[in-house]
């Protein structure tokens, strides 16, 4: 990052909500305020994001919305219906996630068990 805020980008995307902090760190460490000199987007997978106090916005993917589509694509594929290669999900924000969970039959407790089996 430049010292001149000038040269500097208007935003940084964190593509692993696992980094959040380090990066918030090494942009402390470099005298730039996350909200303040730069604006901060962490993707994040929901329901389940990593817990910051900081300033970030966070947009990402449901897991239980993915994990119910590829279920349901599986089950067309078995009954011998013709799936698309590709099936696009929305990206949700932080405030939309929990509209997602309400809408999600699968929910966060019963994840781990559906992939462990």
């Amino acid at each position: 990052m430049s010292a001149d805020p000038a040269h500097r980008p208007d935003g940084l995307i964190v593509l692993d909500d696992n980094l959040h902090e380090h990066v918030l760190a090494g942009l402390e460490n470099a005298g730039i305020r996350s909200g303040r000199d730069l604006r901060l987007v962490v993707q994040s997978n929901f329901p389940h994001v990593v817990p910051s106090t900081l300033p970030a916005e966070r947009v990402g993917y449901h897991v239980g919305q993915m994990l119910e589509t590829c279920l349901d694509l599986l089950d067309l594929q078995r009954e011998g219906h013709s799936v698309s290669l590709l099936t696009l999900l929305p990206a949700v924000r932080e405030q939309e996630a929990a509209k997602v969970n309400a809408t999600v039959q699968t929910q966060p407790d019963e994840l781990e068990a559906v992939l462990v089996a």
